[in-house]
Parts: C-alpha cells; sequence; structure tokens
C-alpha cells in the first residue's frame, strides 16, 4: 500500500474531473477510509483488540485477488439504487456513495501501478515479507508520501492535514450505513460466496458472516473507528512514534534528503537489475501520471455503464471496456499482475525469480495505460 497520502491525491485527482470542487467537501474521514479501500483491515485493532482473530489476512487477501469483482458488486448495488430513486430524493446521497466507490477502487488502481515498482526497490516478497525488506518497503512509501505532496502541493504530510475535520463540519465518528451496506454486500459476494476468503484461509462467517449488520461491533464498523484512531494517532504523535519499532516506518516524513529523492527514480534506472529490456524504468511522478490516466478511463467507462441499460457491470465492461486496463480480471495488488499468476507465483523458489517473473505483463499494461489520450 503506497502510504494513506499517495492514494488521496489519486482519488482527489482522477474524481476532481467528474466531482470539481465537490472533492473537497463531504465527510473527511468517510472520504479518506475509502481512498484507503483493501488496507482497511490492516489498521484494525493495531492499537486495540475488539475481536479475537487478526484481521490482517482480511487485507492480504484483499490484495491478492477479488478487488475487480468487489467493485462490480458494488457498482450493480448502487446501478439497483439508483434504478429504485425514481424520484431523485436520494440522488445526492448516492452520488456520494459513487464516490466512495471509486475511491476503494482507485485504492486498488493505486497499488497496480505503484506497488511493483516499491517491490523491486524494496525487493520485498508480496507473500512472505521478510522483516528488513518489508520495513525498507514501507520507508519507501512514506518517501513517496512526503516527495509527492512536496512536488505537487508544495507542503508536507503536517502542513497538509490529512485527517483534520476543522473544515468539515459534517464528519462522522461512525460509518455510514448506505456505505456500510454496500462495502458489507460486496466482500460477501466477491470474497464469501466466491470462495476467495476460503482458498486463502479465511472463514467467512467467522470473520463477517457472523455478526449482523447493525451489530455496533461489526468489524467494518470497528475498522472505520479504528482507521480514524490510527490516523489520528499517527499524524498527531509523530515524533514518539518514531521511537517504537514496528512503527516508526509507518510514520509520516516531515522531510526528505537527496538520497531518498534519489530513490525516486527521476533518472529511469531499472526497477530491478535484469537483461530483460521491457523491466520498466518509470519515475515516481510518472507513475502517478498513468495511475491518474488509468483511474479516469475507469470511472468514465462506470459512468457509462451507470447510464446505460445493462444491470451487470461485468457484462457492460466485457463488451464496451474490454480496452481499460484493470478492468475484465481479478488483479493481485502487490504484484500488479493478474490474480491467475498467483500460483505460478507461489511456486517460485526465490525472490530473484519473483522480481523478474511477469515482465513482459507488466510492460504491456503501463505502455497501454501510457497510449490513452
Amino acid at each position: 500500500m503506497p502510504q494513506p497520502i499517495t492514494h488521496l491525491l489519486l482519488e482527489r485527482k482522477v474524481l476532481g474531473n467528474f466531482l470539481g470542487d465537490a472533492v473537497h467537501q463531504g465527510d473527511i474521514y468517510r472520504e479518506e477510509w475509502t481512498s484507503f479501500g483493501q488496507d482497511i483491515f490492516y489498521v484494525k485493532d493495531i492499537i486495540r483488540h475488539t475481536h479475537p482473530q487478526r484481521y490482517n489476512v482480511v487485507s492480504d487477501t484483499f490484495h491478492w485477488d477479488g478487488s475487480y469483482d468487489e467493485f462490480c458488486s458494488e457498482l450493480d448495488i448502487l446501478k439497483s439504487k439508483r434504478n429504485e430513486d425514481r424520484d431523485g430524493s436520494q440522488k445526492t446521497d448516492l452520488d456520494q456513495l459513487g464516490a466512495d466507490i471509486y475511491r476503494r477502487y482507485l485504492h486498488a488502481v493505486g497499488d497496480l501501478i505503484f506497488h511493483p515498482f516499491v517491490y523491486r526497490a524494496a525487493k520485498d516478497h508480496w507473500r512472505n515479507h521478510p522483516s528488513h525488506e518489508y520495513r525498507r518497503h514501507k520507508v519507501i512509501e512514506s518517501i513517496i508520501d512526503a516527495y509527492l505532496l512536496d512536488v505537487l502541493e508544495g507542503t508536507n504530510p503536517y502542513e497538509f492535514r490529512y485527517n483534520d475535520h476543522s473544515m468539515r463540519p459534517h464528519t462522522s465518528l461512525e460509518l455510514d450505513d448506505n456505505l456500510f451496506e454496500v462495502v458489507n454486500s460486496g466482500i460477501k459476494l466477491a470474497y464469501g460466496k466466491s470462495g476467495i476468503f476460503a482458498a486463502n484461509g479465511v472463514d467467512y462467517e467467522k470473520y463477517f458472516g457472523r455478526y449482523s449488520s447493525d451489530d455496533p461491533n461489526h468489524p467494518l464498523r470497528d475498522a472505520y473507528r479504528d482507521f480514524i484512531f490510527y490516523t489520528e494517532l499517527l499524524f498527531a504523535f509523530h515524533k514518539p512514534l518514531r521511537h517504537i519499532s514496528g512503527l516508526d516506518c509507518l510514520v509520516p516524513l516531515e522531510k526528505i534528503n537527496d538520497d531518498q529523492i534519489r530513490l525516486m527514480n527521476q533518472d529511469r534506472k531499472q526497477w530491478y537489475l535484469s537483461d530483460n529490456p521491457e523491466m520498466p524504468r518509470y519515475s515516481v511522478l510518472e507513475l502517478l501520471n498513468l495511475a491518474v490516466k488509468v483511474g479516469t478511463k475507469i470511472v468514465q467507462a462506470s459512468e457509462r455503464f451507470l447510464a446505460s441499460d445493462f444491470a451487470i457491470s461485468h457484462d457492460f465492461f466485457a463488451i464496451h471496456a474490454n480496452n481499460v486496463v484493470y478492468l475484465g480480471q481479478n488483479f493481485n495488488l502487490d504484484t500488479g499482475l493478474p490474480s491467475s499468476e498467483n500460483l505460478a507465483l507461489v511456486k517460485l523458489a526465490t525472490i530473484d525469480e519473483t522480481l523478474r517473473y511477469g515482465v513482459d505483463m507488466l510492460a504491456a499494461n503501463y505502455k497501454t495505460i501510457e497510449n490513452y489520450v
């Protein structure tokens, strides 16, 4: 996961083209939680424990498979709700819900674009995460946050006021019921009923199914509160947190030095030393531009679906958006490759083999996105 600010910058750049100034309005926590996307269960219970099982395995599974299916399920629910709103009385709420759904999938898009670079820069493994390399992975993502804020906004993570709700009077500490319903249903359809959870060792009934939708301690509702608590803590108490092992690498960086800037690949070196000329060389800024391009295409295609006679987004995209990268099948958000490649990746014996695998597929997708107008 690129750290939260990168995802927020991405969704604002993409949705700003559709929502205008409204992209900066509404509930700040809701905007940030939805743009945190598939990472939401990484910070659930990070400080306090309200459930006996650890939910990080849920976010792992979100990353490895199913994100496209969840996105389509949520779009289908949104379309059904729009069709039921014949008098338009729910239009404002449903427009907000649409933005939420887009933000969640734009998080996946950000991962798909950035993660192949981050994993190679850190020499991290998408599934095993050796401790030293994983820590470097997190540090690089913090540098990306600080770097993009400096270049694009002329500020740093603390002046940016990531979770400052003082300018958003309608901010709530509780998850919106409509948003809860859509995300909860999307998870059930894409991960529970499909068998993706079971294939990755997650018991849907144990983690989600046994909780009623109005349970105040439903894992999704808890994840929302824990996200707010975690980000408040991270930004308000960043100085002491820098001295706590395990949390120090997550603390946003106020300033970055020349060595850290060089990690942003401005000189366009191969991401990982290879004889394959297709090994990507994009800089971090170029990656953000690619993410904005493909994210915009995805939202445009989704808006066409919502205006169409199709009831099922899967069917619409297969016919009318088959040239849009990341629409059409599930992708692994860590490797950037189709989830159908996961089994082959698991069988690879070394990190070197893993980081060289699938480069031609990655390069082809990046080049397709480059050519979008």
